[in-house]
């Protein structure tokens, strides 16, 4: 499955299907101040990639640690490159395939994202170029 399709997934499940998405977007991701095409390239395949290795997580594997990790990672270009309900969607996708969601509960799950990703918004940075 990828990046879109679990977000789509995760945005169906959660009911936000018709919540209008942040402009402006590249592929499915809102990505936002002064969007330079190669820090938005960069930024999409950070989300893909932590997105794809905490999906790929099996059970006693420490997918909570990873979640909490990968969120603060994402965090710190939220919310000038990514959008944190992108990063929200994203993960939680991931951790519906993992099966965390499904052992830990959406409450845990979303409570060891907002912590990552709050602490990650306070550190904010640019992507490496």
């Amino acid at each position: 499955m990828n990046l879109n399709d679990l977000m789509a997934a995760e945005r169906t499940r959660r009911g936000l299907d018709n919540t209008p998405a942040p402009p402006p977007v590249v592929g499915s991701l809102a990505l936002v101040a002064g969007d330079d095409p190669r820090a938005a390239a960069w930024v999409t395949k950070a989300l893909q990639g932590k997105t794809d290795g905490l999906a790929q997580m099996s059970p006693d594997s420490g997918r909570n640690a990873a979640l909490n990790a990968a969120a603060y990672a994402l965090g710190r270009f939220a919310p000038h490159w990514l959008h944190p309900e992108d990063i929200r969607t994203a993960l939680l996708g991931a951790c519906h395939t993992n099966g965390l969601l499904a052992e830990d509960g959406v409450k845990a799950c979303e409570d060891s994202l907002n912590s990552g990703l709050s602490a990650g918004m306070r550190e904010p940075r640019d992507p490496p170029l």
